[in-house]
């Protein structure tokens, strides 16, 4: 993945990359991210404190944006998160690259025609671009931060980025 053009974020990505420490690694990955007010609230207003949250709020590389397609947005299945909700109407309304990770909401995505970008992509990507030499300590560090990721994907991963 070359650096996109506009990329759209859901809120689990940016906590998981906040709790690793390795926010810098996806902002070289990315350039900048673009994320809804939902995604915000969550990760700034009710995540006061946590990792993320003031790089967040400074918004010098990630920046809130409105949504524009409400009518959209209330067409999109109920049981997903006010993120994941406003962060695909936001990919939809750019027609942008969406970085989301739990399954219901990619899939969801998918369905609409949006491109999905994963975690264990970005950091594909870093390794690819040699901004990091190996993924798996990265993959080992999300996974004991209690970041969920399938066993099959993450065997998958390994294996293609040679650290099966």
């Amino acid at each position: 993945m070359t650096r996109p053009r506009v990329l759209v974020a859901d809120t689990g990505p940016i906590i998981a990359f906040a709790r690793i420490q390795q926010l810098d690694l996806l902002h070289q990955v990315v350039g900048a991210l673009l994320i809804p007010p939902a995604v915000y609230d969550e990760l700034v207003v009710q995540g006061q404190g946590r990792p993320g949250a003031d790089e967040v709020e400074r918004g010098d590389w990630i920046h809130q944006r409105e949504i524009a397609d409400r009518v959209f947005l209330d067409q999109l299945p109920h049981d997903l998160h006010s993120g994941e909700r406003e962060a695909i109407t936001l990919a939809h309304d750019l027609n942008a690259l969406l970085l989301i990770d739990e399954r219901r909401g990619r899939r969801s995505a998918q369905g609409l025609g949006l491109t999905v970008v994963r975690s264990l992509r970005i950091l594909a990507d870093a390794k690819q671009r040699g901004i990091i030499e190996v993924v798996r300590p990265l993959v080992e560090n999300l996974l004991a931060n209690r970041y969920w990721i399938e066993e099959d994907v993450i065997n998958s991963f390994l294996d293609e980025m040679g650290e099966a």
